[in-house]
């Protein structure tokens, strides 16, 4: 029989990025763990947790290096061992336990959950037991060597194995407000904005969470949550189309032009396209575009920042079961008031030199959004209008 387990989550411990509670090993430890679906990995910080202290632990020849989009890093050792989320017990969970990776990772928390596929889980064979880990410089060395030759393997992602042992439906779901810590108060850590949801297993049963109806996303490709983008929209502005630019390795098709990614706290446009809404919001309005370039040099203030001018931005996507699913963005999700500290305003739309789109927090602010992965095909993206913080 599935069950649901609603864990509260906030953005405090990593600038803006969610963090959840879960327990680790047979003592069950308490982590605090970065929610990312742009990655699959389960890591925790190597000095946080010893296998050799914990009785439920299995080591394994594996290890895992991963570089993110930040360009921070780590490699560690795979253990199996049980993770427990709210009242979700699961054993032999893969585990990276790390023991080289980049100054500050994951701020103030431990770890990360990637909630993405088992495609980006990438992990390599030592030929021995990785765990003791070696020096950090032999690590260095032999993560090199390995992701140099390509000789690799892919192990299930933690929520892959939630769902493969039946405990829960193959679906998550999350509710946030920010995208960057909101200042607005002396403790951000009870600000209502600064927290949220996340549901393993649950989705439209949560009732409380949103109102109204959904609408569904495509999911293209079981890699990371990728999906079409079909058009971007200044509201009164005409709609600016997207490029069809990403290509399967295999059937050389055309699957997807973006992705939707929780670790990434911006959105992420294609340069034409950013250059082109800028564009719309300078000829809307040309004071638009001085508050835009003040935030671009960290010198826009939040009390300067009137928002009630300001327009929203229609997403279109490839939808599921019809034509489009479209997702608005307001104005106070593309726009952080109080971002990185009081009285700062953060504008949160940043050009790629990439040809992907990448939507970060601000197109999952103020939505509950449940990521089905058993509808359809690949599954869908749902979104609907959260309820307000409270």
């Amino acid at each position: 029989m599935t069950t649901v387990a609603k864990l509260p989550i906030t953005n405090v411990n990593r600038n803006g990025d969610y963090t959840a509670l879960m327990t680790l090993g047979a003592s069950k430890n308490t982590v605090c763990l970065e929610l990312d679906t742009g990655s699959s990995a389960l890591a925790v910080l190597g000095h946080l947790y010893d296998p050799n202290n914990d009785e439920d632990a299995q080591t394994t020849q594996l290890f895992q290096a991963m570089q993110y989009g930040d360009n921070s890093y780590w490699i560690g050792s795979v253990v199996e061992t049980t993770i427990c989320a709210d009242k979700l017990c699961l054993a032999g969970v893969n585990l990276a336990v790390t023991s080289v990776q980049s100054d500050g990772l994951f701020g103030k928390a431990d770890g990360i959950l990637g909630l993405a596929y088992v495609g980006l889980n990438e992990a390599y064979d030592m030929g021995k037991s990785s765990w003791p880990a070696p020096s950090s410089d032999a690590f260095m060395n032999i993560a090199q060597t390995a992701t140099s030759s390509g000789t690799k393997e892919h192990i299930t992602p933690y929520f892959t194995q939630l769902v493969d042992s039946g405990m829960v439906e193959n679906r998550f779901s999350m509710l946030t407000y920010r995208s960057r810590i909101h200042y607005g108060t002396a403790t951000p850590d009870t600000d209502p904005l600064n927290n949220g949801y996340l549901v393993l297993g649950g989705g439209v049963e949560q009732k409380k969470l949103y109102s109204g109806g959904f609408d569904d996303i495509k999911i293209l490709h079981d890699l990371d949550y990728n999906v079409h983008l079909k058009s971007v929209r200044l509201d009164g502005s005409s709609a600016i189309p997207a490029p069809n630019v990403t290509v399967d390795d295999i059937t050389h098709n055309i699957v997807s032009n973006a992705i939707i990614d929780s670790g990434t706290n911006a959105i992420m446009l294609t340069k034409t396209v950013f250059d082109s809404l800028i564009a719309q919001f300078g000829t809307k309005n040309v004071m638009f575009l001085d508050a835009i370039h003040k935030a671009q040099h960290s010198e826009m203030k939040s009390d300067d920042l009137d928002l009630s001018g300001w327009p929203d931005l229609t997403f279109t996507f490839d939808g599921l079961g019809k034509a489009d699913a479209i997702v608005i963005v307001k104005p106070e999700c593309y726009w952080q008031k109080n971002g990185t500290i009081s009285g700062k305003a953060v504008f949160s739309i940043y050009p790629m030199d990439a040809d992907l789109t990448i939507f970060g927090l601000p197109i999952l602010n103020n939505h509950y959004v449940i990521f089905d992965r058993s509808e359809g095909l690949k599954g869908a993206v749902r979104f609907a209008k959260a309820v307000p913080p409270s």
